[in-house]
């Protein structure tokens, strides 16, 4: 789909951060490694936490998918992350990884 000379599809970003700032606070996104990986960075009020997508999982996204994407962040993502609170969430085509968050 996106080649590694354009960013990631800014929709699909918007989306991921807006149902990231509807649950927690202070959301900051940066990407890193090409645009490989989508780092996003907020707290709760008490910890920081981190999830993390992979350029696949987002690329392999149709528009017409956006929708769901919406809802697999509201339904699954979000949940994981507050049930994982200071913890790295990391999404891909593989699956959801929880791990030691990085150095904010």
């Amino acid at each position: 789909m996106g080649d590694h000379n354009n960013g990631v599809d800014p929709q699909k970003i918007e989306i991921v951060k807006s149902c990231l700032a509807t649950a927690f606070k202070d959301v900051r996104h940066r990407q890193e490694g090409n645009n490989d990986l989508q780092f996003f960075v907020f707290h709760d009020g008490t910890q920081s936490s981190q999830l993390v997508i992979t350029r696949s999982f987002l690329d392999d996204l149709r528009i017409e998918q956006l929708a769901w994407l919406k809802t697999y962040m509201d339904k699954i993502i979000i949940l994981r992350l507050k049930a994982k609170v200071g913890k790295k969430v990391s999404l891909s085509n593989s699956g959801i990884d929880i791990s030691e968050k990085d150095p904010d």
